[in-house]
C-alpha cells in the first residue's frame, strides 16, 4: 500500500469515528422538542397573569351561545370592577395594593348581591367615595401629581357601565363590549408604564377586557334582528 492509500484510510477511520460518536439524526428533534416545552413553561411562567385573564375570558364567555343581548350588557361589571380598582390603588398611591383592591371588590360586590342591590351600581357608588376621597386627599396634601386622567378615566368607564344597563339590550352589549376594549388599551397604557397598579394585574386586564369585549359584541351582533 503506497503512502497517499495509507493516509487516504486513516482519514475514512477518523471520519468513522466522528460519525459514530455524534448525535444522531433522531436525537435531535427531541432535544430540540424538549426545549420547546420548557420554553412553553417558561412563558407560560412569564405571563401567568395573561393565562388567568384568557382561562377567566373564557369561562364568562361559555354559556355567550345561547344568551342574548341583555346578558351580553350584564357584562357591564367586568367594567366596574377596574375602575374601583383603579381608583383604590390610586388614592393609595400604591401599585401592590391594586390586586388586594380586587378582592375587596369581589366582597363588596357578594355584599351588594346578599342585600337584592344591582351590583354596577353599588360598586359604582363605593367608586364614587373613593374619587372623592382621592381629590380630598390630593387637595389637602396640595399635590403637584396630575390625576385628572385618572379621574377622567373612572368617571368615562364608570358612566359606560351604568349606561349599558338603562338602555336596550343592544346598545348596552355594545357599549359593553366597546367600552371594554377601550380599558383594554388603558390597561396596556398602564402596563408599558407600570404606573397606578401592577404590572401583572394590567396585563392580567388587558387580556380579559380584549376576549370578554370581543365576545360581547360578537353576541350583541349575533342576536340582532
Amino acid at each position: 500500500m503506497t503512502r497517499s492509500q495509507t493516509a487516504r484510510a486513516g482519514s475514512m477511520e477518523s471520519d468513522a469515528v466522528r460519525t459514530s460518536g455524534s448525535p444522531t439524526d433522531t436525537a435531535r428533534p427531541k432535544v430540540s422538542h424538549a426545549r420547546r416545552g420548557r420554553s412553553v413553561w417558561s412563558a407560560l411562567a412569564r405571563h401567568w397573569p395573561a393565562a388567568v385573564g384568557a382561562v377567566l375570558a373564557a369561562v364568562v364567555a361559555y354559556e355567550f351561545p345561547n344568551a342574548t343581548a341583555a346578558e351580553g350588557a350584564e357584562q357591564a361589571l367586568i367594567i366596574a370592577i377596574p375602575v374601583f380598582v383603579y381608583l383604590t390603588a390610586a388614592v393609595l398611591d400604591r401599585p401592590r395594593s391594586s390586586w388586594p383592591a380586587l378582592g375587596a371588590s369581589l366582597i363588596v360586590i357578594f355584599g351588594f348581591g346578599t342585600l337584592g342591590i344591582d351590583p354596577v351600581a353599588g360598586l359604582a357608588t363605593v367608586s364614587a367615595v373613593v374619587l372623592v376621597v382621592g381629590v380630598a386627599q390630593r387637595l389637602w396634601r396640595r399635590r403637584t401629581t396630575p390625576a385628572t386622567v385618572q379621574i377622567l378615566g373612572a368617571v368615562g368607564f364608570g358612566t359606560a357601565a351604568l349606561l349599558a344597563l338603562h338602555v336596550s339590550p343592544t346598545l348596552g352589549g355594545f357599549l359593553v363590549g366597546i367600552g371594554l376594549l377601550a380599558h383594554a388599551v388603558w390597561d396596556v397604557i398602564h402596563y408599558r408604564r407600570t404606573i397606578v397598579v401592577a404590572r401583572s394585574l394590567a396585563e392580567f386586564c388587558a387580556v380579559l377586557d380584549t376576549l370578554v369585549g370581543l365576545a360581547v359584541i360578537a353576541l350583541t351582533v349575533a342576536t340582532m334582528g
